[in-house]
């Protein structure tokens, strides 16, 4: 038997390739959609520069509390 003569195949395969026609839409409009202009992607990466700076200073803020906080439960058990 050829496979082309096999109407089962044929089904599934019409099945995996149809797409509606808001998928077809969505994909022609995110293929062809502008691309970020070069100032939108300085601030974003502004924005993620001061994130990030955030973070550190919390995260060594967070390291001083804890560091005092384990110092003063040492001292309370050598007195």
């Amino acid at each position: 038997m050829h496979p082309h003569n096999n109407w089962m195949s044929d089904i599934l395969h019409d099945e995996r390739t149809l797409m509606s026609n808001a998928e077809q839409r969505d994909i022609a409009e995110a293929s062809f959609a502008p691309k970020q202009s070069r100032e939108e992607i300085r601030n974003a990466i502004k924005l993620e520069e001061a994130r990030r700076a955030a973070m550190v200073k919390n995260l060594y803020r967070l390291r001083s509390l804890r560091l005092s906080r384990d110092q003063a439960s040492t001292t309370k058990r050598e007195d």
